[in-house]
């Protein structure tokens, strides 16, 4: 029925469901750094109108230079396909392109928030003087600043392709989703199934916060937006199954085994090592029988997209693209709860939601904003509990990051009061 898996080392075994399992219990470690992602728009200096890959000067031209500079400094790797270059793999970063283009640099986990600034900035000395010459800029937004999805063209990377393909038979807004949207990404560590499970939990319930504080979506299809989850509602609207939490996600039972029945339950959209014979199947159904290796598991997560994504990491993944200057107190106040046990049990006992409570919290949100209120008390005192939560066991750079803006947020929600 379909054609048979990769070969060498795979084996066959328990299935797709263990060896999921064992991917990620191979992620367990006990480093307590923090990674990013943070997307950017490329557009002209002026008008803010998009740049596209093909263009004269897009993206193709700006990652070839980068390239150029890139290589002459440290070790880099180009990532093709089609004989295009879509990619540069360094030791202290990465850069890839989203479906319309959108730049995103990977920055690899640390310890520390100044050495995640220091990469950054790197990266920004490196690329802005060649925008530069171009007339072109980066914005950090969670929504295009102008032009219809419409009109924007795809990079030419097959996976995009069948993706938006597949995401306009799913949902409403799955183009927007994919050409109109950039996000900021953390990644955190799990030193246990127990650890994944609680941080699990902890950030789903700290999700409707976290996005509300990086809320940065004034436009949307080129009018003005005031929904402060402009991207929750898109994700939404885009694949509901492959989008939302697992079942049980917020129970204390919930499992390594849980979250790949999640995944190995989603409709298959394309397989890039094979061909895809029948429409839709199952993730569990193709690959039962096959051979199965670190490749394939690394696909069907990728396919799956909660706002709190299971890998070797847990990827928080709900927030709109800020600035890194505006990312750092919201990168400490997740690195003073989920890396201290004390914070994070805390965390866990004072936000109590149910799965439909959560629904209700980003309504709230979406609607309300920070002057929303929900079980009697208003967001923002429950932001300011986060914060407070958060800062509690922090030292150093990192306390006096988030403690700056902690005063800011105590300053503009509290003492008007």
């Amino acid at each position: 029925m379909f054609e048979d898996g990769i070969a060498g080392d795979a084996v066959r075994n328990e299935g797709i469901v263990g060896r999921l399992v064992e991917y990620f219990k191979s992620g367990i470690k006990h480093s307590g750094a923090i990674g990013i992602e943070l997307e950017h728009f490329i557009v002209d200096r002026r008008s803010f109108r998009p740049v596209f890959f093909d263009d004269e000067c897009g993206q193709k031209v700006i990652l070839e230079q980068l390239y150029g500079v890139l290589s002459k400094k440290a070790d880099v790797r180009p990532c093709f396909e089609d004989g295009s270059l879509i990619g540069i793999d360094g030791e202290l970063y990465s850069i890839s392109l989203e479906p319309a283009g959108q730049l995103e640099i990977s920055i690899r986990a640390f310890e520390d928030l100044d050495s995640i600034e220091k990469a950054y900035d790197d990266f920004r000395n490196d690329i802005c003087p060649l925008l530069s010459a171009f007339d072109l800029t980066m914005l950090t937004l969670g929504y295009a600043p102008r032009g219809r999805v419409r009109d924007m063209r795809l990079i030419p990377k097959r996976r995009y392709e069948r993706m938006l393909s597949h995401f306009r038979k799913t949902g409403k807004l799955g183009e927007n989703m994919m050409k109109g949207t950039a996000s900021l990404q953390v990644s955190i560590d799990y030193f246990s199934e127990d650890d994944f499970r609680r941080k699990y939990r902890v950030g789903m319930k700290l999700m409707p916060f976290l996005k509300l504080l990086t809320s940065n979506s004034p436009f949307f299809e080129g009018d003005r937006n005031n929904d402060p989850l402009l991207r929750t509602r898109i994700w939404n609207e885009t694949d509901a199954p492959r989008c939302s939490y697992p079942d049980d996600s917020l129970s204390d039972s919930f499992s390594f085994a849980d979250y790949a029945e999640y995944a190995c339950g989603q409709e298959m959209i394309y397989y890039p090592y094979g061909e895809l014979r029948e429409d839709r199947v199952v993730v569990r159904d193709f690959f039962s029988g096959r051979r199965i290796d670190d490749r394939d598991v690394e696909f069907v997560l990728s396919m799956v997209f909660p706002e709190i994504r299971l890998k070797k990491v847990l990827e928080i993944r709900g927030m709109d693209s800020i600035s890194l200057k505006m990312s750092k107190p919201i990168l400490a106040v997740i690195k003073g709860i989920f890396y201290n046990e004390d914070s994070l049990a805390e965390a866990d006992g004072n936000y109590r939601f149910c799965m439909e409570e959560l629904a209700e919290m980003n309504r709230i949100v979406s609607a309300d904003g920070l002057r929303g209120r929900i079980f009697g008390r208003s967001v923002s005192d429950m932001i300011g509990d986060m914060l407070s939560i958060g800062m509690e066991h922090l030292v150093g750079s990192d306390r006096e990051t988030l403690g700056d803006f902690y005063r800011d947020f105590y300053n503009r929600f509290y003492k008007k009061k």
